[in-house]
């Protein structure tokens, strides 16, 4: 339907509402959270800088340029007519990132699936770096022949890595056009924010089209961290509570009821979990205290920059809040990877606070693994590869945590695969790779989830989650009786409404139960993808589709942050130690799942690696599925906001202004929000411990 007059006030208010929760989450940042905040568009952030310091924060899709069969490089769909501001200039530089073809990739994947499938005889025979790099990696006449091709026409090679994945050239705009038969252009995608794109669809030369997978940097793209992290205060007045310590302990006693087969009194948002507490309501408290807590196990986290006050700022937390685990220095590495090709930008400080809440989620659920931070030059696509890449190349953790996707207004997979050789590579050689698969449900709501922005509002995943090479984490929404027990969790899919007065100056839920989308873990079927054989007979058909698809989430854990963590950072502008209440998103999810699964590889004595299939085959014994609630749940920020808990008949306001159904929903068995469902506890330590 589309919006009317009332629909527009209803619209007006949410996007209000939305923009001053955005701005409480980051009361402390004069500037706002720069990477959500810059491509949100929200009032509370003061956008000062250059352009091209601007730009740095637009969101961008993780995909690469990939030829097609007539060797036509696809475009942006944000490269439109009307955002074009001029040519790029001839002599400015362009670096690219050229992505080369695994050698023998049946073969790899045939292998992959061996060493992966715990009833295969080759399970857990895993490849060294040499041995992969013999086998699978590009051949060095491959590499000659793609660097001599870009060298006779005058770019310069800048760096090739170990693996020979990929290299990394430069030349001036000019002599870029010429090789890939395109113009370049300038586009404003946002207001003052300038991005580089090909005018018209670029062409692969026909000498290398053979030889090359894919091609970065034609067009500017960053990637975007998922957290939503700090305390949506009540901007009620200061008597009442602005958080529970458990469910049910304070209850909304001043907005007017909910309605909508709500509960009259809507309980007032809980304070976030404390690792202790996460640690027990997951049931890995008994193991973490037994020793079960993640030593001998490194996990990678990949992040943008790096938060100069990363360490001490996980350290007085968890000194704070879980003494009886400190974090010690001994047990982090921080490893800055040299840029590999994206422009120097200013540091985002939104990636500063995505970090350290990285950090401190894995210690709390695995407090005695070995992380290993590793810093990307910038949140470029090139630089983040290159990153991914190097943990893989040089074996440098078997768990890989990310908390960054692509881009919601791009939200489809369908143009993505570019890092899937990196992936195949981490498979091999026993290296889970796992990805919070985003924040905005079915990606309907356009470029924000908290108010309607602007991109194609159309129904898609996001990439790298989608591939099927990772593991796809989702959320839930989890809420605690006052002895620990749960009160319920199901999956994490918000609608909201807020306090509205009307003409006559009634206040009124606007809109009415169940709301809008707010946020949402992100699920459904991939566009590129079919459906990987560990999928086969667990997923349903109806989620699948005819032309059965690879479909995310594969878990899930703890994302809805009206239900999330505390957590702490010395801010970046006020340099001030502040803990935070209720960090949430699918970025914790991830980073739970891979600290317990890094719980469940200590148990094993060995490297679990890609573990999908053991994951599917385990399912019920390892998972505990997630469900609908059996009567409507909501939770209230009084005077701010209510948010409904995945509810039925969800609506989604789109960027042109349509409400549309939500399509994702809990169900029983396998969904399309959870997945599989969350860890077992110490089931799911002993399945998948188990060789």
């Amino acid at each position: 339907m589309r919006l009317s007059h009332t629909w527009d006030r209803v619209v007006a208010s949410m996007r209000f509402v939305a923009r001053q929760r955005q701005c409480r989450l980051w009361s402390q940042n004069p500037l706002g959270f720069t990477a959500a905040a810059l491509s949100f568009g929200l009032g509370c952030v003061a956008l000062s800088g250059s352009a091209h310091a601007q730009a740095a924060s637009a969101p961008g899709a993780i995909t690469s340029e990939v030829a097609s069969a007539d060797r036509a490089l696809p475009r942006p769909t944000w490269a439109t007519a009307d955002r074009l501001r001029g040519r790029v200039d001839a002599a400015s530089g362009v670096t690219l990132q050229i992505h080369l073809p695994l050698h023998n990739l049946e073969g790899a994947k045939a292998e992959l699936e061996a060493v992966s499938d715990p009833d295969s005889p080759r399970y857990g025979q895993y490849l060294t770096s040499e041995e992969f790099e013999s086998k699978y990696s590009p051949t060095p006449a491959d590499v000659a022949s793609v660097r001599s091709y870009f060298e006779s026409e005058g770019f310069q090679i800048t760096s090739v890595p170990r693996n020979r994945l990929f290299m990394t050239v430069s030349a001036p705009a000019a002599q870029v056009e010429r090789v890939f038969t395109t113009h370049l252009g300038q586009y404003e995608v946002e207001k003052g924010q300038l991005r580089r794109a090909a005018i018209e669809p670029a062409t692969m030369p026909a000498a290398i089209a053979g030889r090359v997978s894919g091609v970065l940097g034609l067009h500017t793209s960053t990637v975007r961290s998922m957290a939503h992290v700090g305390g949506a205060q009540s901007s009620a007045a200061v008597t009442t509570p602005t958080c529970s310590n458990y469910f049910g302990e304070y209850f909304d006693t001043i907005d007017p009821f909910y309605g909508g087969g709500y509960p009259n009194l809507t309980p007032i948002i809980p304070c976030g979990l404390t690792p202790p507490r996460l640690r027990w309501t997951y049931g890995l408290a008994e193991a973490v205290e037994a020793g079960n807590d993640g030593r001998g196990v490194k996990i990678a986290i990949i992040d943008a920059w790096r938060d100069p006050t990363l360490v001490s700022d996980a350290q007085a937390y968890a000194a704070q809040f879980d003494p009886a685990h400190p974090l010690r220095s001994s047990q982090i590495t921080l490893i800055d990877v040299p840029s590999a090709g994206d422009p120097t930008i200013p540091v985002d400080f939104g990636w500063y606070y995505e970090q350290v809440f990285d950090v401190e989620a894995v210690h709390s659920v695995a407090p005695g693994a070995h992380i290993v931070f590793v810093a990307a030059a910038t949140s470029g696509n090139e630089d983040m590869n290159a990153a991914v890449n190097l943990v893989v190349q040089n074996n440098l953790a078997s768990i890989v945590a990310n908390s960054w996707t692509d881009n919601y207004t791009e939200a489809n997979d369908s143009g993505a695969g570019v890092l899937d050789s990196i992936f195949i590579q981490a498979a091999l050689k026993g290296i889970g790779l796992y990805f919070g698969t985003g924040d905005c449900g079915d990606n309907q709501v356009g470029s924000s989830c908290l108010a309607p922005g602007s991109g194609l509002g159309t129904l898609g995943i996001s990439y790298p989650a989608s591939s099927p090479f990772a593991t796809a984490v989702g959320g839930t929404s989890l809420f605690l009786n006052k002895d620990g027990s749960r009160a319920y969790e199901t999956g994490w899919e918000s609608g909201e409404s807020v306090p509205t007065p009307d003409a006559n100056g009634v206040v009124q839920w606007v809109p009415a139960a169940p709301g809008l989308l707010v946020f949402g873990a992100t699920g459904g079927p991939s566009q590129k993808y079919s459906q990987p054989k560990y999928q086969q007979r667990v997923v349903p058909a109806a989620l699948a589709g005819s032309r059965p698809a690879r479909v995310v989430p594969d878990v899930a854990m703890l994302g809805d942050f009206d239900s999330g963590i505390n957590w702490a950072i010395t801010d970046p502008y006020t340099l001030t130690y502040t803990v935070e209440q209720n960090g949430g998103g699918t970025s914790l999810a991830v980073q739970l799942f891979a600290a317990t699964v890094a719980l469940a590889e200590q148990r094993a004595g060995h490297r679990i690696g890609f573990a999908n299939p053991k994951f599917y085959k385990a399912a019920k014994e390892a998972f505990r599925d997630i469900v609908p609630t059996r009567t409507p749940q909501a939770i209230v920020s009084p005077g701010a906001w209510t948010d409904t808990e995945d509810p039925a008949n969800l609506m989604v306001l789109r960027p042109d202004g349509t409400i549309v159904p939500h399509t994702l929903h809990t169900a029983p068995g396998f969904d399309n929000v959870t997945g599989l469902g969350v860890p077992r506890g110490e089931e799911f330590l002993e399945a998948i411990g188990r060789r």
